[in-house]
């Protein structure tokens, strides 16, 4: 049974008011939509005592919640801020104030550039950057950091690295 589209006005020859294409175009803007997308996410957290709204759907391996959104795959959490705060700009990711990954609460979700998330966490670099001594006591300011370049590069303590030389000459005229 053949039919004529009520959107491109092509015949259909699967007997719908709509022919495969504009469907689903169709389906594919309604999932698009901000309602739906927040009823999405609405109907799949469940609220914990801190305040967090935790993804309950499918999650990564670091615990981030994903889902899909007119057939592309997204990061829960950044479809809610885009969704109930607004967009994401340029540059910017999500960073998690409470620090949990399965958490979608807008209120709980701050854009900030990459650096200042990564300096937010517990990671190594995080660390790191806020060592204000190096293991032997010596202060981390102008006069005695230096920056090594190449592979080993980082933060250094000139006066550990003076020491450390002097070691070495020392056994160097030993010999």
């Amino acid at each position: 049974m053949e039919a004529t589209c009520s959107v491109c006005g092509s015949l259909c020859s699967w007997g719908r008011k709509r022919c495969r294409p504009c469907a689903d175009a169709a389906k594919a803007k309604r999932n698009r939509s901000s309602a739906h997308i927040a009823e999405r996410i609405r109907g799949n957290v469940v609220l914990d005592e801190g305040g967090c709204w935790l993804w309950q759907g499918k999650r990564n391996e670091w615990g981030y919640g994903r889902f899909s959104v007119a057939g592309r795959r997204e990061y829960v959490h950044r479809a809610s801020y885009q969704v109930f705060v607004g967009p994401i700009l340029d540059g910017l990711t999500i960073d998690h104030l409470c620090r949990n990954p399965g958490c979608v609460n807008p209120a709980h979700l701050e854009p900030v550039t990459l650096r200042v998330n990564i300096l937010r966490g517990v990671g190594v670099t995080a660390r790191q950057a806020s060592q204000t001594h190096c293991k032997n006591g010596h202060r981390f300011d102008e006069c005695n950091t230096y920056y090594r370049p190449g592979r080993r590069r980082g933060r250094h303590c000139r006066k550990c690295h003076a020491a450390a030389n002097a070691r070495y000459r020392a056994r160097a005229v030993a010999r």
